[in-house]
Formats: C-alpha cells, sequence, structure tokens
C-alpha cells in the first residue's frame, strides 16, 4: 500500500509540472515582433527578485501589452539585472508571440528543459521504487 501511495503522487505531479512547463505547440514555434518597452525594473523587495518589464507591441494592426519574460510558466529570475540591462525603458526589442493567440508573448526565447528533465527522472525514480515495494510485497 505505501507503494501505491508514492508511486500515484510522483506520477501525478510529474505530469502536472510537465504540462505546466510544456509549451503549447504554437509557442514552440513562436513569430518575432517589434515591441517597445515601457517599463523596466528589478524588484527585490521581499525575499525575492523580479523582473518587472511591461512592453507593448502590434500585430495585425491590434497593439497588445505583456510583462512575460520567458514563455511558460516559470520565471528564471537568476540573471536579472542582465536582462532588464538588455531591455530597457523605452527600447525598442524584439518579442515573440504566440501566432494562435498574439496576446501571449514573451521576450527571452528558452525553456526550462532542465527542471523538466529533473522532474522526470523524480517521476521515474518514485515509480520504479514504488514498482518494486509492489513486487516485494505482493510478488
Amino acid at each position: 500500500m505505501t507503494a501505491v501511495f508514492w508511486t500515484v503522487p510522483s506520477g501525478y505531479a510529474n505530469d502536472s509540472l510537465a504540462a505546466m512547463l510544456a509549451l503549447p505547440a504554437s509557442v514552440a514555434d513562436p513569430l518575432p515582433t517589434v515591441a517597445t518597452v515601457l517599463s523596466s525594473e528589478v524588484d527585490t523587495s521581499g525575499d525575492t527578485t523580479n523582473i518587472d518589464i511591461t512592453y507593448e507591441y502590434t500585430v495585425d494592426g491590434e497593439t497588445y501589452r505583456s510583462s512575460n519574460i520567458y514563455p511558460g510558466v516559470f520565471d528564471l529570475n537568476s540573471n536579472a539585472e542582465s536582462i532588464v540591462a538588455d531591455n530597457p525603458e523605452g527600447a525598442t526589442v524584439t518579442a515573440y508571440y504566440d501566432p494562435e493567440n498574439p496576446s501571449n508573448a514573451f521576450l527571452v526565447k528558452t525553456k526550462n528543459t532542465l527542471l523538466l528533465l529533473l522532474l522526470t527522472v523524480f517521476g521515474v525514480l518514485l515509480t520504479v521504487v514504488g514498482v518494486g515495494q509492489l513486487r516485494a510485497r505482493f510478488g
């Protein structure tokens, strides 16, 4: 019974996090557009460092605003100062948008593949241990 408790949650958590980290097919091939940075700063208030960049861009005659730095759910803020320096207020930069949903845009093309790999390995490891315990108990 213990093995079932460990394998089901680990598989569920791994699948949920993988789904959050995975990009929709259309975002996997984003289209570039010209954007203007409206504001750009590093927010170090509190315990975390956040990148606060707002930019405006136009797609098919419609203007959008976004503050997404990366595609997907998680932001990697370890190089916040560098990203803000590369995207100062008033600068013209390249943003990337989802052609199926132009309101979904980001500035830095990257994927959180290391985190996804670690979560996958952890989920597989817990599943293998759980199957081993089931075989030992009922096998």
